[in-house]
């Protein structure tokens, strides 16, 4: 079995709120390997983006991180934000940022640097490198500057890049063009990818597993083409009853009633309120993610039932 790129083990966040803290996230665990890509996915607020930076380190102020292990046996990660503009410095070049990069990595010459930051550019698929490294980044358009966020990361030499929502606002061209890279660049470079989302379509076409979160845990996970065909935990089914679809765009379903929110969650499956399978069982027993087999796991006292009714 492959050894994991980044190991995470019961991770813990929570929102200060004076002196007291307000969990949003609890008992957060992944692994992924080198070369291989998982897709996060769920509703806004489920804790996906908290979790991630948790994971990178770079939570905002008044967040935490209150417990649980990130392991990555010394490997480099690097992230990828939803917006680039915000991630670039505006008075910075783009290839004198990445360049800053660059040299901070590999101890290089700041000629060498600048150099390979137009090499880097060119390996994300700008056309004319040269000169757009010249350029500033609000002179680019949203999926160039994405793209030279991607070259930024690059620079930093990472085995494990980590995904914000890095495509959410671009339009559905330029995002397959970046998704295709962001792959490309995965089977290349060997580099275990994390890719935050709440679009279904793109974890169908990027990511090789994928977990399913529901306010602040993971509710199930699995290989993609199994989750997606045949979910298992309600809360996944009514996630992709409820995402539209090209070949039934009219037949989607919303899910009935609101995610609870950090402080309020409720006792035992946090979905419950919202499930039309939910007894009295699900309101009062905590089930933690279990596995299902050796590759599926999820966290439904009522899994075996209820796949039997649906299958």
């Amino acid at each position: 079995m492959t050894a994991a790129a980044l190991e995470v083990a019961g991770l813990r966040v929570a929102v200060r709120n004076g002196s007291a803290l307000t969990p949003t996230v609890t008992d957060f665990s992944f692994s992924v390997a080198p070369g291989e890509s998982l897709g996060l996915v769920g509703e806004s607020g489920s804790g996906k983006s908290l979790s991630l930076r948790a994971v990178a380190g770079v939570l905002p102020p008044g967040v935490a991180k209150t417990g649980g292990d990130v392991v990555t046996g010394g490997a480099r990660m690097a992230m990828i934000f939803q917006e680039p503009l915000t991630a670039l410095n505006p008075t910075r070049r783009v290839g004198d940022a990445i360049a800053d990069v660059v040299q901070a990595t590999r101890r290089c010459s700041r000629r060498d640097a600048r150099a390979a930051a137009v090499a880097l550019l060119t390996e994300v698929g700008m056309t004319d490198p040269a000169r757009r490294a010249r350029m500033w980044p609000h002179e680019l358009s949203g999926g160039l500057r994405q793209r030279a966020v991607i070259a930024m990361a690059l620079a930093h030499e990472p085995s494990i890049l980590l995904c914000d929502e890095p495509t959410t606002a671009l339009d559905v061209t330029v995002q397959d063009q970046v998704l295709g890279l962001l792959d490309r660049l995965r089977q290349e470079r060997n580099v275990a990818l994390v890719f935050v989302t709440h679009d279904l379509a793109v974890v169908a076409t990027l990511c090789q597993r994928v977990a399913v979160m529901y306010a602040g845990q993971i509710v199930e996970t699995g290989p993609t083409r199994d989750v997606l065909r045949e979910p298992r935990h309600p809360y996944t089914r009514a996630l992709l009853e409820s995402s539209r679809t090209r070949t039934s765009p009219a037949g989607a379903r919303p899910i009935g009633g609101q995610p609870p929110t950090p402080g309020s969650f409720p006792d035992g499956c946090r979905f419950a309120p919202r499930c039309p399978h939910a007894n009295e069982v699900c309101r009062t027993m905590t089930y933690d993610l279990a596995g299902v087999n050796d590759q599926r796991a999820d966290a439904c006292v009522r899994t075996l039932e209820l796949t039997a009714v649906n299958s």
